[in-house]
C-alpha cells in the first residue's frame, strides 16, 4: 500500500506530526508521500521537514515529497535520497500529488549505482555526492535546471569513472556547480553523455562562476589556477586546461 510520512485523517480529523524519515529498503510498496493524506470526507495533515531515503525495495508507484491532497502540508524542507545499488523507475516529485507546484525540496544521490528511469520535476536541484556511479535510464524525464556534483569526498580512486551516465542527457539552459574538496591531485569525470549535450553554464563553490567549457578559472593562489570544464570523448571533466 501508500506511506504517509504525515499520517491518515479522515471524517474531519487532524493529523500532525514532527519531522519525518521514512526509509525503504526492501519490500515492496506503492506511493510515498513525505506528508501525509485525509479521507474524502475531509481532514488535514501536517508534518515538519522531510527526509525520504530509499536504498532499495520495489516502489509500484511514485514518491511525492510532501502531501496527497490539498490540506496537507510540510512546512519545511522535503529532502529525497536514493542510495545502494537497486533500480528504479518510479517517478519522484518535490511537489504535492495534488498541487504540482515547485517547492523547497532537494533530490540526491549518495553513494548510489543502480540505473533510475523515471521521471523527476519539483525540486530546487539534483545533487550526486560520494561514491555516486548513477545511470538514468533512456525513460528517465527530468524536469531539473540546477545540478550538483559534490566531489569533495569522492574516492581518488573513481576520478575517471562518471559520476553521472545519461545517454539522453540535455542541459541546455541549465547551471552545473561542482563542489570540490582542498587538493587538485587529478581531474574529475562528471557526466558520460551523448556528444549533441549542450552545456551553457558552470560553477564551482567558492571559486569563479559563469564558467563555459574550455574556459580556464583565473583566481589566482587557488589551488585550481587554470582548471576548467571541457568534453574529451562525450564526457564532461573538469581538469587542468595548461
Amino acid at each position: 500500500g501508500n506511506v504517509y510520512g504525515g499520517g491518515w485523517a479522515q471524517q474531519g480529523g487532524t493529523s500532525t506530526v514532527g519531522n519525518v524519515n521514512i526509509s525503504i529498503a526492501g519490500g515492496t510498496v506503492a506511493n510515498v508521500f513525505g506528508g501525509g493524506s485525509h479521507s474524502t470526507t475531509g481532514g488535514t495533515t501536517s508534518a515538519g521537514s522531510v527526509t525520504i531515503t530509499v536504498a532499495g525495495g520495489n516502489i509500484t508507484g511514485d514518491i511525492y515529497a510532501r502531501g496527497q491532497l490539498a490540506g496537507d502540508s510540510v512546512t519545511g524542507t522535503a529532502n529525497v535520497i536514493f542510495t545502494g545499488d537497486s533500480n528504479f523507475s518510479c517517478g519522484v516529485y518535490g511537489y504535492s500529488y495534488v498541487g504540482g507546484t515547485d517547492e523547497a525540496a532537494n533530490l540526491s544521490f549518495n553513494g548510489y549505482t543502480g540505473t533510475f528511469s523515471g521521471k523527476v520535476g519539483g525540486f530546487n536541484g539534483i545533487k550526486f555526492a560520494g561514491d555516486t556511479e548513477a545511470t538514468f535510464g533512456t525513460a528517465a524525464g527530468v524536469s531539473n535546471t540546477a545540478w550538483t556534483f559534490d566531489v569533495a569526498e569522492r574516492d581518488a580512486a573513481l576520478a575517471n569513472t562518471a559520476i553521472l551516465d545519461w545517454s539522453a542527457a540535455d542541459f541546455a539552459g541549465d547551471t552545473i556547480t561542482l563542489t570540490l574538496g582542498t587538493g587538485a591531485a587529478t581531474a574529475w569525470s562528471l557526466v558520460s553523455a551523448a556528444s549533441t549535450t549542450e552545456y551553457n553554464k558552470f560553477a564551482v563553490t567558492d571559486l569563479k562562476e559563469d564558467l563555459v567549457l574550455d574556459q580556464a578559472i583565473t583566481e589566482t593562489g587557488t589551488a585550481y589556477d587554470g582548471w576548467g570544464f571541457t568534453l574529451e570523448n562525450d564526457v564532461l571533466k573538469f581538469k587542468n586546461l595548461a
